[in-house]
């Protein structure tokens, strides 16, 4: 068993640039004014392939293999069960139940990274058809 904090000595998953008009946290960046063209307005060329999705905020975290072990880890690196959060111990809880799937798919060195939305975060949402809308 890996004894250090960051089994993989590096962080886990890095940032994603936010489009131009994205609300932006203190750690967050907007993308390169040519990104954001080529996303929302117009491809290079016909080899452009541009893929829209929606993000949905919850706790970037991962599953990584290292020999006969995985591991839960926060966007950091670090092991989840450090973690000050309880969402992310409840993430290492739920690796630990499902280690034979996670064994059954990964290959050593290898990881997933992904969103936990066990904590609900807000989205800002507008009526447009009534006059008195509100965020709810």
């Amino acid at each position: 068993m890996n004894t250090n904090p960051k089994p993989l000595g590096i962080k886990n998953y890095g940032s994603i640039p936010h489009l131009p008009g994205s609300r932006l946290g203190p750690g967050d960046h907007a993308c390169h004014a040519g990104q954001a063209q080529i996303a929302t307005a117009k491809a290079r060329d016909r080899h452009d392939e541009i893929f829209v999705q929606e993000k949905l905020d919850g706790s970037n975290v991962g599953v990584a293999r290292l020999g006969d072990w995985v591991y839960a880890l926060t966007r950091a690196g670090y092991k989840a069960t450090l973690s000050p959060y309880p969402q992310h111990h409840a993430f290492a809880r739920w690796v630990g139940q499902n280690q034979a799937r996670f064994l059954a798919v990964l290959t050593e060195g290898e990881r997933l990274c992904g969103e936990w939305l066990m904590q609900a975060h807000g989205t800002a949402m507008r009526c447009s058809t009534n006059p008195s809308s509100r965020s709810i």
